[in-house]
């Protein structure tokens, strides 16, 4: 097995303000255990009862998860529940958290899904909240896990656009990274 600088990725880590990061099967208790993390490693963060921050970083993080979960490429059966693998990452700085999440996906998928980031980062507040609204109401199949509220949510907790970025890992799957910047309350 290849030799592995633990202390140096330690570093790594301490650098990029990462405050929580998880590589791997996404299943609900994973996301619950997560959430549990967070929750504990915000409160040191949380001297000034931000809560309405806090709320929305939980928000944000488990709709990343549930995006992994649902339609990672890689994926099986765990208790029952399909559930995909991916990595999630929070960094921290002293103006905002970062949010990203990765996984798989297929070539389609990826061109479908950046033409609907596309679309979503155009409207404005109170554009995105109707369109929200309107998804909100609309049926939705059981193939559709959310009909893509979940992206739209994300935008309107954040006040940001969405941030992707689609790598080729080979000719039928594509990464597809998804990035959410949420500014500090001061």
């Amino acid at each position: 097995m290849k030799s592995f600088d633990l202390l140096s990725f330690r570093q790594e880590i301490i650098e990029s303000k990462i405050v929580l990061s998880f590589e791997g099967k996404m299943s609900q208790g994973v996301l619950v255990s997560l959430v549990d993390t967070l929750k504990e490693k915000l409160k040191v963060n949380d001297q000034d009862g931000k809560q309405y921050m806090i709320r929305k970083i939980f928000a944000i993080f488990v709709e990343l998860a549930q995006n992994i979960q649902n339609h990672s490429l890689e994926s099986e059966i765990i208790d029952g529940l399909e559930t995909g693998a991916g990595i999630i990452v929070i960094r921290e700085d002293e103006d905002s958290f970062m949010l990203t999440s990765g996984n798989n996906i297929t070539v389609d998928a990826a061109k479908k899904l950046k033409q609907y980031c596309d679309e979503l980062n155009k409207p404005n507040a109170d554009e995105l909240k109707n369109l929200y609204k309107q998804q909100l109401r609309s049926e939705r199949s059981k193939e559709a896990k959310g009909a893509g509220i979940g992206l739209i949510d994300i935008i309107r907790k954040s006040g940001n656009p969405l941030k992707y970025e689609i790598q080729a890992v080979d000719k039928k799957t594509q990464f597809f990274t998804l990035s959410v910047n949420l500014p500090k309350v001061h």
